[in-house]
């Protein structure tokens, strides 16, 4: 019989951000919805351009209010949400990265299709470390 290592004794909670696939009050212990709550209502109380900055110590919950809020978004037909992670393409053309995402996001049909086309065939250069 194998002996039970102490480690299995122990639950640890995952890093992953609540919420993406929809709120659950019984799940938010720290009141994340309170932030995307006042999040919607700035960009809604704001004529664009608006830049708001979510600043916070890594696993704070910033990624699960951003999810909170661009679930709100996605429940109106006023906006048109467009999630974008930076790392992620830290070693890419960041405006390119961010053009093609845009218009996978935002455009249609044949109109993105052509955009898309026109876009990668921008300037990439690596970012020098």
């Amino acid at each position: 019989m194998k002996k039970k290592s102490r480690l299995q004794d122990f639950k640890l909670l995952g890093n992953e951000p609540l919420f993406e696939k929809g709120y659950q009050k019984e799940f938010d212990a720290f009141n994340h919805n309170a932030y995307a709550n006042a999040l919607y209502e700035m960009i809604q109380q704001n004529k664009p351009p608006l830049s708001i900055g979510l600043f916070g110590s890594w696993g704070i919950g910033k990624s699960t209010v951003i999810n909170i809020l661009l679930n709100k978004i996605k429940e109106t037909d006023r906006y048109i949400p467009v999630y974008f992670n930076a790392w992620k393409h830290s070693e890419d053309s960041f405006r390119r990265e961010f053009l093609l995402k845009v218009a996978t996001d935002v455009l249609k049909d044949k109109e993105r299709d052509e955009a898309i086309k026109r876009i990668k065939t921008l300037y990439h250069r690596p970012i020098a470390k």
